[in-house]
This record gives C-alpha cells, sequence and structure tokens, in this order.
C-alpha cells in the first residue's frame, strides 16, 4: 500500500494522508458464482477513502476464458474490504436497481480498444454489491453468465464512488 498526500478545500486547504488498497476482485452472482479465469492477465480493485466517500477503481482482463466457468444469473460485484453504503444516502433494491454509482467500458475481448466494448454503467444491489450494465444503443443488459460471462476473453474497467455506512 501506498500513501499519497491529497489536498482538501481547494487553495490554502490542509492536505489528508490517504492510503490507496487494493485487492483482487469479489464476484458473486444471483444464483451460481462464476469462476474467474486460470490466469487473468489483470484482477484488480484499488480503492480510497476521503471523508467517508469511497472511490474505487475495478479493472479485469483475461485473454481467454480456460479455467473460468459462467455460474448462472447476474453477476454482483463486491465493495472492497467489507465495505457498505450508506443506505441513508440511496435504497438498494435487487429486484429493480436504480441507482448508479459508477462507470466504465465492459468488451468480451481483451482489447479495450476494440469494436466489441461497451459502455458499462455500474447499479447498486445491495450496501455491499453492484452489477455492471452494459449500453449499447438503447439496450441495456446486465453481465451474467449469458452476456460477458467468466468463461470467455474479457476485460472491463469501471469507476465507483459511494458514500460509506
Amino acid at each position: 500500500m501506498a500513501n499519497y498526500y491529497v489536498s482538501i478545500g481547494g487553495s490554502g486547504g490542509g492536505a489528508e494522508d490517504v492510503t490507496i488498497s487494493s485487492e483482487a476482485i469479489t464476484i458473486d452472482a444471483v444464483t451460481t458464482a462464476p469462476t474467474k479465469a486460470t490466469s487473468p492477465e489483470v484482477d484488480l480493485v484499488k480503492w480510497f477513502i476521503i471523508n467517508n466517500v469511497l472511490h474505487a477503481t475495478y479493472n479485469y482482463r483475461q485473454s481467454s476464458g480456460t479455467g473460468g466457468s459462467a455460474g448462472s444469473g447476474h453477476y454482483l460485484f463486491s465493495l472492497p474490504d467489507g465495505l457498505e453504503v450508506s443506505s441513508s444516502w440511496a435504497t438498494p433494491d435487487a429486484t429493480r436497481p436504480r441507482v448508479t454509482i459508477g462507470s466504465g467500458f465492459i468488451s468480451n475481448n481483451d482489447d479495450a480498444l476494440n469494436s466489441a466494448s461497451n459502455i458499462a454503467r455500474c447499479i447498486l444491489h445491495s450496501t455491499t454489491e453492484f452489477k455492471i450494465c452494459r449500453h449499447v444503443s438503447s439496450q441495456t443488459a446486465i453481465m451474467s453468465n449469458s452476456l460477458f460471462g467468466m468463461n470467455i476473453a474479457l476485460n472491463f474497467s469501471v469507476n465507483i464512488i459511494v458514500p460509506l455506512a
């Protein structure tokens, strides 16, 4: 872990010692959790907290799905290190998620610049998990065993910002 000084409060403001932490991404599913590929090139969530607000970046890339399984149902991505979103800020709705907490890209190819790349939106599922949706034209679909499953070449990067409990 590295320590960085971040200016808070603009000109003349103080500095806060911020620790940037990292760990492997934890993926569950509504029905059966998927298994990541045997050797993903990147599998990392990096985050820091300022004023009780989580800033996290999730980066994952696997050039093949070898050793991975798709599981079943929508994928659920855990907040790092057992953190929880403040339920006074947003009420999670697992059946019809409405709260967007981040964005990025997702691709069924290990190349972020490939034409298969899509805009991604992160939606709150519970106080500890979110789903990644992809947008193509006017259609939205949630990452699952049947869309961007863990058993294919896959690449995604999303950033989330949420107030913590």
